[in-house]
């Protein structure tokens, strides 16, 4: 009798070291398949979930795991089933965050710090009767998505759409709770300037003074940014919209009339300075408005070194050419720093790695936005008030992250490029014809 008790004691302790080792690896429907070596009738969506994530990085290594090392995984017909039932109805997805929380779990904790991002675009007024869930989508005149985007790691990932749902306090900080409940934390939140969005941030209690709000779980700071590219288009549109763009501090104007002194001398001369500006970037009409890549021409380096030399050449006629230079300048430099993708992008550092003379840029744009009005307005235009939010924004992010071992921020990563390639992949779906994607299209593609 006391044999048998002690057996059943090391039985215990075996079994309990046994699933405490094996927890870091596999799920507990795994684990206890190892141990008891019995066959598995019924997989937990945990337990799919993890296998999706092992097949989506290879499905060659997922058929080796399975069927030559004899690893307890799901089937593919299991997958496949699974794969034909999941749920993608209009609001949390939360199938997706099962797959999330599996993936999470193969991430460090620097991995899973999070920028929220979302956007709305139009869909289809059309009703759609959906066979499958047997409901009825429409009519509807946008769409709302939610996209995760790692701010060390390079995932993202949807995980909410709903028609005509404009984004409430409310609901943007029961998605970040949700995100905390499945191990990823919210740091960043970015939008674009849009007027149901400046509702958001007013909400938030976001302005120039204050540029972050509490996490509604952790209490942490969870830093507030414009859309750097969309500001970018917003600054060259008011710059362009009239013939005055901007006037300065000393009440000094610079616009559009000096972009056209460099056209004019491009065709006078037997030589050609900014070689790359032409009509099409100073007469801005229709989607071209919405190219970052014309603005980008037009806020250059080459074009605000064109106007210096042209200035101390004499051929420019007045226009304040030294003043324009220099603010085209200044904005080129600033969205470069802004719009940094890799460690060094084209001799541009990623905040922080120059943190010093980094912080004397992002200064003086500010006191330019501050000081500088658009051509018949008194006041600050949301954009100038985006720009600043910004800028203070990923100072104060960067002094978080230092806690977790981090000393730069690749910056493109705080921008809604990615919520943009999502509606762009998703209409290119649809085709040429269609102007826009039906609402059960978006729902299933």
């Amino acid at each position: 009798m006391i044999k048998k008790k002690w057996i059943d004691n090391e039985e215990s302790r075996f079994e309990y070291k046994f699933k405490n080792i094996l927890s870091k690896i596999f799920t507990p429907t795994q684990t206890e398949l190892l141990l008891r070596l019995k066959k598995v009738y019924k997989w937990s969506p945990e337990d799919i979930a993890s296998a999706i994530t092992i097949r989506s990085v290879s499905p060659k290594a997922y058929r080796y795991l399975r069927e030559k090392k004899n690893f307890p995984l799901p089937g593919m017909s299991t997958l496949r089933n699974w794969a034909s039932t999941f749920s993608i109805e209009p609001g949390l997805l939360k199938n997706v965050m099962i797959l999330l929380k599996a993936k999470g779990d193969t991430m460090s904790v620097n991995e899973k710090l999070t920028m929220i991002s979302f956007d709305e675009t139009y869909v289809s007024n059309k009703i759609c009767y959906d066979k499958k869930s047997e409901q009825i989508y429409g009519p509807a005149k946008c769409v709302q998505a939610v996209v995760l985007r790692g701010l060390v790691g390079s995932w993202k990932q949807p995980i909410y759409f709903d028609f005509d749902t404009p984004m409430s306090k409310e609901l943007l900080l029961h998605i970040i709770s949700e995100v905390h409940n499945i191990g990823f934390k919210v740091v960043a939140m970015v939008s674009d300037m849009g007027p149901s969005n400046m509702g958001l941030w007013r909400d938030l209690g976001i302005c120039t003074e204050n540029t972050w709000f509490k996490h509604p779980v952790e209490g942490t700071k969870v830093h507030v940014f414009a859309d750097v590219p969309h500001l970018f288009k917003l600054a060259r549109n008011h710059f362009l919209d009239n013939s005055v763009g901007f006037v300065l501090s000393d009440g000094k104007l610079i616009g559009k009339n000096i972009l056209k002194e460099i056209l004019r001398i491009n065709k006078d001369q037997d030589f050609q300075v900014a070689y790359k500006l032409s009509e099409k970037h100073i007469n801005v009409q229709g989607t071209a408005r919405m190219n970052v890549k014309l603005a980008a021409h037009v806020f250059s380096n080459s074009v605000s070194k064109a106007i210096l030399f042209c200035g101390e050449k004499n051929l420019i006629n007045d226009c304040n050419w030294k003043e324009a230079s220099e603010v085209i300048q200044l904005i080129n430099d600033w969205f470069d720093l802004m719009n940094t993708q890799q460690k060094y992008d084209n001799h541009v550092a990623s905040y922080g790695l120059n943190e010093n003379e980094q912080n004397e840029l992002l200064s003086k744009m500010n006191n330019f936005i501050l000081q500088m009005r658009v051509y018949g307005k008194n006041v600050l235009l949301p954009f100038q008030k985006g720009i600043i939010v910004t800028n203070k924004s990923v100072q104060n992010l960067l002094e978080d992250l230092k806690d977790f071992g981090l000393s730069y921020i690749m910056t493109r990563k705080l921008n809604q490029d990615m919520v943009e390639n999502l509606f762009s992949y998703l209409k290119g779906m649809a085709g040429s014809a269609m102007n826009n994607i039906s609402p059960i299209d978006f729902k299933y593609w």
